[in-house]
């Protein structure tokens, strides 16, 4: 039989063998005939905020690019989160850290990665990212030593551990079966 294609909209159709030939219109398309309609829902894919424009977040943009993940650059120096450092980043914003964090929708990061110059921007980031209870992957620049201070002091910010936990410092390491780390 004759076919008819639809064009995408929203159609209200019951089993083929049920539908009765009716209109069915959008625009200037008029199909008399039963419907079939396929529909996907396609997440979107991993968009990544990166913290800090320096040499660690540059090479890794690369990484990020040839994965073709999206990706954010924030920086509060102007010269570190341009277009000639970053030219394929959705958005380069050059906020201080605290500014950025205490207003932006952070929804649309499903990973942060924290690697400032900075310890303190660092940590103003991170506990940002805590107080505002983002629940997207979180990595830290780091050591072991970074943790245990970041640990006491989000502590005694009032940011329970189970939270701080969640964050992953520093990145960059594997652990074993055998319990050895990686780095």
């Amino acid at each position: 039989g004759s076919s008819c294609v639809a064009p995408l909209g929203l159609w209200s159709v019951g089993p083929a063998e049920a539908a009765p030939a009716a209109e069915h219109r959008h625009g200037e398309t008029v199909c008399r005939q039963p419907l079939e309609i396929f529909s996907e829902i396609v997440e979107p894919g991993p968009h990544v905020l990166l913290v800090g424009g320096g040499h660690i977040n540059l090479e890794l943009a690369a990484i990020l690019d040839r994965l073709e993940y999206g990706y954010d650059v924030l920086d509060d120096r102007r010269e570190m989160s341009d277009a000639s450092r970053f030219p394929r980043a959705a958005e380069r914003m050059c906020r201080p850290f605290e500014s950025f964090f205490s207003t932006a929708d952070l929804r649309r990061y499903t990973h942060v990665v924290v690697c400032s110059y900075s310890q303190e921007n660092d940590f103003a980031a991170t506990r940002s990212l805590l107080e505002r209870g983002y629940g997207g992957y979180v990595g830290l620049i780091g050591s072991r030593s970074k943790r245990k201070d970041f640990q006491a002091r989000l502590q005694a910010c009032g940011i329970a551990e189970e939270r701080f936990g969640a964050v992953e410092i520093p990145i960059g390491t594997l652990t074993l079966s055998d319990g050895n780390v990686l780095e």
